[in-house]
């Protein structure tokens, strides 16, 4: 199904009014990007079930929180993938599709809201680029080929003594430069943050809903991950595990897990 360019833009508007409306933003469940202002190293692991795929292939996202007001930041994000195999395939490295964003804090500090694109550095498909989509579905577009992501992000916080609950929501639309089809995606996301004295545990899950294309059922159409991130405070400096597991198919045929780590930096 081919989304024309007017319907594109009434799209796009409705994500920047929605968000700007609610005023809430989007937030991973297995990482902390909860300070205003700073840097993060997110390294993602895939466990596949072919044994071929080598145990250094990964991806590793760089992202950033600049304020530009007190209800205004900047959100930059740069991706990076290695890929090695057993069989006789070159190993590659490549620099992904970079992400900007603009985030709108709310005035009570409990809500944000974020608009940004994703714009295409990927050219052709290759091994890295496919394994990429398992390594995090939640940013698949940070390696598609020859497309462009339109993302609009939304979250609801609510907290009570030492414990935070948050659900986002949202939608992305990946605009291809070849002749593929427009596609419009949902994404959903549920979280929990347990804070202790040096440690939180964030736990939840996230998925993503295909609405464009026909002849497919839900569970075709969607996709769901749960998500353990444990983050150590140590002043400006916080780091972090993670692990993720694929609750359905596809990447349930492809991985068993992805595990993970991160550091923030705040300045």
């Amino acid at each position: 199904m081919r989304v024309s360019r007017p319907t594109l833009l009434a799209i796009v508007l409705a994500i920047v009014f929605i968000s700007v409306a609610v005023q809430v933003s989007a937030q991973p469940v297995w990482t902390d990007k909860r300070s205003a202002r700073g840097i993060t190293l997110d390294w993602l692991k895939p466990f596949f079930k072919d044994g071929a795929i080598s145990a250094s292939t990964s991806i590793l996202y760089l992202s950033g929180r600049i304020p530009v007001s007190n209800t205004l930041r900047l959100k930059p994000e740069l991706p990076l993938g290695y890929y090695a195999s057993d069989h006789n395939v070159p190993t590659e490295s490549t620099i992904g599709n970079p992400y900007i964003g603009l985030e709108v804090l709310g005035n009570d500090g409990s809500s944000t809201a974020e608009i940004g694109i994703r714009l295409p550095a990927i050219y052709s498909q290759t091994p890295l680029t496919q394994v990429a989509v398992a390594a995090d579905f939640d940013r698949f577009e940070a390696f598609a080929e020859e497309t462009a992501a339109l993302v609009g992000n939304f979250v609801g916080r609510n907290r009570s003594d030492q414990i935070q609950m948050e659900v986002a929501g949202g939608m992305t639309v990946l605009v291809p430069f070849n002749d593929e089809s427009t596609d419009i995606l949902a994404r959903l996301a549920g979280q929990l943050v347990f804070e202790t004295g040096v440690v939180d545990i964030i736990t939840g899950i996230t998925g993503r809903i295909l609405f464009t294309g026909g002849g497919l059922s839900f569970g075709e159409r969607s996709t769901f991950q749960a998500g353990l991130g444990l983050v150590g405070k140590f002043g400006m400096f916080r780091p972090g595990v993670m692990a993720r597991l694929p609750l359905d198919d596809p990447l349930r045929m492809l991985t068993n897990f992805v595990a993970g780590v991160n550091a923030s930096f705040e300045f």
